[in-house]
């Protein structure tokens, strides 16, 4: 299996995808974050968009940005021993679609 991963800015367009129910409802969104925000998160640098390609067609995307996991949020089994931050830095994933031809 061979994934391909491509940034927005390597792309001509967003690849017209559909990320609804079988239904056509699109309870979390992600068909609408895709065609009306994605652009602009990408622009003003909240997020990076990746898209995804598999056997040469593309299939999805996913968005990551930086984060942090705040101290009181972890267990005591999860610090790290002998530092004192307050939050740890982490990595988000925002939003993610698979096209509803690659899920049936």
């Amino acid at each position: 299996m061979r994934l391909q991963y491509l940034y927005l800015d390597e792309l001509k367009e967003i690849p017209r995808l559909d990320f609804t129910e079988q239904n056509g409802s699109d309870p979390l969104e992600i068909h609408k974050f895709y065609y009306d925000d994605l652009r602009r998160y990408q622009q003003s640098k909240l997020s990076t968009a990746r898209f995804v390609k598999y056997k040469g067609e593309m299939v999805g995307y996913f968005t990551v940005s930086m984060n942090a996991i705040e101290l009181d949020k972890l267990g005591k089994d999860e610090k790290v021993k002998g530092t004192t931050p307050k939050k740890y830095p982490a990595m988000l994933i925002g939003r993610m679609g698979v096209d509803k031809s690659i899920e049936e």
